[in-house]
């Protein structure tokens, strides 16, 4: 029977743990997870630094940036001397550092912040037509600027004797003292260069017949090279009119817009006059009477726009002296009449152009083959009224009587007579040869000679003159 007082047995017995968990080592473990995760995400933290809403670099700490600011802020005040601040606020947002984006420190972070953040200093704007157009140290810089300007091309008006009337800018302009970005802010001398210099202004004008596109360039103030860069597609020798071109051309901020008078002596060219000599041959030419320029005295009021003249308007003129006619003696005696018209072949060869049109243009006589140096001879006896260089190069003329029938001998290589010279049918006149034809654009066509035949002064076909 068993013992109702004795302790109950367990139907199963647990085994015993190996180890005891200890709460205190517990918690310290959980402390030390705690720190080791603050440590790596304190030493992992980024910091996005923005201005104006927009980023503008990535750093691990403010102190870098604020020392940097620092830094530029004294440089540019060192520089201008006067306060120096950021317009705008630097902001520090903390956040995750995107993926493949470095962190920004030391040159690179300079760099990022001089580019960024405005640094404003005291300075002075000068606006043209309410435009900002430069920026400057002071205001005081801006006025010597202007007034160097303006007194520039005051110098030029008053110049050469010149008296001068009024000057002023063309544009309206305004200096204004405000807080200028120190990057902008620009010496004297290249401010001077901007205002003066301007911008590029693109034309366009129509091609006029007879223009090309040298004449249109030097009318414009312009090189060929710049209408070629502007116009690329035009080939500077087939321009045509009708066509339109492009004329890119430097428009100055400020026109500084100039009058002058100016009271000078001018020539007045003297005309020629002639008088027939019937005692003299009409080769003959002679001055009877000296030409001499007269002199005249003439003020004039000159508009110019930065130094270049763009009117004149003449306020009075009186003449000084009066110009003297020069007066020429004009030989008309008649030149006997020494031809038998019969012709003789100034040279014997093959007819290589006729007398009438052809690619080049009319022809006014034939060209006869023949080598150079080969003597060519009077068609019939009379008076030389010209030898030396004409549009055919070396030329004779024979007058066979009266004026009425002349012969003309081209392209020689040289003149054997004289003008006033008597020759006589078949005589040797002159040589062969390819002196160029000014009518054919100064081309040689090769050894010949030029022979023409002309009939109270107009050209016909040699060839009637010859039997068949």
């Amino acid at each position: 029977m068993s013992n109702p007082l004795a302790t109950p047995q367990p139907h199963s017995v647990l085994p015993k743990p190996k180890y005891r968990v200890n709460r205190v080592k517990l918690a310290a473990l959980g402390i030390a997870l705690l720190a080791l995760t603050l440590f790596v995400v304190n030493t992992t933290a980024t910091y996005a630094v923005t201005f104006d809403g927009s980023t503008v670099a990535w750093v691990k700490t403010s102190r870098e940036v604020r020392t940097i600011i620092a830094q530029l802020t004294a440089e540019a005040q060192a520089i201008y001397g006067d306060e120096v601040w950021v317009s705008g606020e630097v902001r520090f947002r903390r956040d995750r550092l995107p993926a493949d984006t470095p962190i920004d420190t030391g040159e690179v972070l300079r760099q990022k912040l001089a580019d960024a953040l405005p640094l404003l200093t005291k300075g002075a704007y000068i606006l043209v037509g309410g435009r900002n157009v430069v920026a400057l140290a002071s205001a005081a810089e801006a006025e010597q600027i202007l007034s160097d300007i303006m007194e520039h091309y005051k110098q030029l008006a008053s110049s050469n004797g010149s008296i001068l009337t009024s000057a002023r800018f063309e544009e309206s302009y305004k200096i204004l003292e405000s807080g200028v970005r120190v990057s902008l802010i620009k010496t004297p001398e290249q401010a001077r260069n901007i205002l003066e210099q301007g911008y590029e202004v693109i034309q366009e004008r129509t091609v006029q017949r007879g223009e090309t596109l040298w004449s249109i360039a030097a009318a414009n103030g312009l090189t060929v090279s710049d209408l070629s860069a502007a116009n690329p597609e035009i080939k500077p020798n087939l321009i045509r009119p009708g066509q339109t071109i492009k004329l890119v051309k430097p428009q100055p901020y400020l026109t500084v817009v100039t009058t002058e008078e100016r009271t000078y002596t001018e020539a007045i060219g003297f005309s020629t006059g002639t008088v027939e000599d019937p005692t003299k041959w009409p080769w003959e030419r002679v001055i009877q009477t000296y030409g001499q320029n007269g002199l005249r005295e003439k003020t004039v009021s000159i508009a110019r726009r930065n130094g270049r003249e763009v009117s004149r308007t003449v306020l009075s003129s009186r003449t000084l002296r009066q110009p003297v006619t020069q007066v020429v003696l004009v030989g008309t005696k008649q030149i006997p009449d020494r031809g038998t018209g019969q012709f003789i072949w100034p040279v014997v060869g093959t007819i290589t152009s006729g007398f009438g049109w052809r690619r080049s243009g009319f022809h006014y006589g034939i060209d006869i083959a023949a080598p150079t140096g080969t003597p060519i001879k009077a068609a019939d006896s009379g008076t030389v009224v010209e030898a030396g260089w004409t549009a055919l190069g070396w030329t004779v003329k024979i007058d066979h009587g009266r004026g009425h029938l002349v012969t003309v001998y081209g392209h020689c290589s040289k003149l054997l007579v004289k003008v006033g010279d008597i020759v006589t049918k078949q005589q040797e006149i002159a040589l062969v040869g390819n002196s160029y034809d000014v009518r054919l654009g100064g081309r040689s066509t090769g050894s010949h000679l030029h022979f023409e035949v002309r009939v109270d002064g107009t050209a016909v076909d040699p060839i009637t003159y010859y039997p068949k």
